[in-house]
């Protein structure tokens, strides 16, 4: 996101920013650093904030053959994409209801 490093260096604090969404600097800070998902919504609200409009692009993507490597984010300064699947069998844990004669 261009735009937010772009007011960064104009002195934009997360905490402003915040306010202007009239949301916690937490939320905001896990939006802009990739741990909380951002919506079509949060997206709007935040161009609406920062004064900016939307400009959205698709591209077809350029392979190699045998790539299977995470594209690699454009925006400058914040981490990679994440990939989130499901965890390994071993990893998931299966909550369990106790059974009537059990308690």
């Amino acid at each position: 996101m261009r735009a937010i490093t772009e007011e960064k260096r104009g002195g934009l604090t997360q905490q402003e920013l915040a306010r202007r969404l009239d949301s916690r600097r937490s939320s905001v800070n896990r939006q802009l650093s990739g741990e909380a998902e951002i919506t079509l919504r949060s997206l709007a609200e935040l161009a609406w904030a920062l004064d900016r409009e939307i400009s959205l692009e698709l591209r077809t993507l350029e392979r190699a053959a045998g790539q299977n490597i995470a594209p690699v984010t454009s925006t400058t300064g914040h981490k990679p994409i994440r990939i989130i699947g499901p965890r390994p069998p071993d990893e998931q844990r299966a909550e369990r209801v106790p059974e009537i004669g059990s308690i």
